[in-house]
């Protein structure tokens, strides 16, 4: 590829709420994380990797229950070993920001459904030999090809009811507590 060459990415997460799901609202929400793979595992070396490629305004895009989030950037490779005219993989990972802010200060929770893999989404493309460079070009623009990565995942933002069924647990079991008699063997 040549230096510079971009990438439209298009996210699109899919949300499964759960009963205690609510919208979240704040700044620094989100984190996008972005690479490329030269396998379908993604368990070898991520080439280019981009820790955020979200922009201050897709950081702080508000979640609305029942709404499908989706993000539109750009992410470019340079790495000369993703070759011209072979597959390779473009990998995201959708995670929460670690600057979130909440308003009202209420925290929440992001989880990946069944588990923390499904966070992240790859997809195989290929570039072809005479559209892989603009170089011998100058007056063309670089190709940017659209990628569509659809990601599954699970979220779950803690309310107050939660934490009220958790304080009420913690005291039912401190009454069985006290009322239990103990008995000493004697000697």
């Amino acid at each position: 590829m040549a230096r510079g060459d971009q990438f439209h990415l298009r996210v699109l997460i899919t949300i499964h709420e759960s009963q205690h799901t609510t919208n979240v609202t704040g700044i620094n929400l989100w984190k996008l994380s972005a690479w490329v793979a030269l396998d379908e595992t993604n368990t070898g070396k991520r080439y280019d990797y981009k820790e955020q490629i979200l922009d201050d305004t897709q950081r702080s895009q508000q979640y609305v229950k029942g709404e499908i989030p989706a993000f539109a950037v750009d992410f470019g490779s340079a790495d000369p070993a993703v070759a011209c005219g072979s597959a390779f993989y473009i990998c995201v990972r959708f995670d929460m920001d670690s600057d979130y802010q909440t308003e009202h200060d209420r925290g929440f929770e992001l989880s990946g459904l069944p588990d923390n893999s499904s966070l992240i989404g790859c997809t195989s493309t290929t570039i072809s030999e005479e559209k892989c460079s603009t170089v011998d070009k100058p007056d063309e623009s670089p190709v940017k090809p659209d990628v569509w990565i659809p990601l599954v995942i699970s979220t779950i933002v803690l309310v107050v009811v939660v934490i009220i069924v958790l304080a009420v647990v913690y005291l039912r079991r401190r009454k069985k507590s006290k009322t239990r008699q103990i008995v000493m063997p004697t000697r």
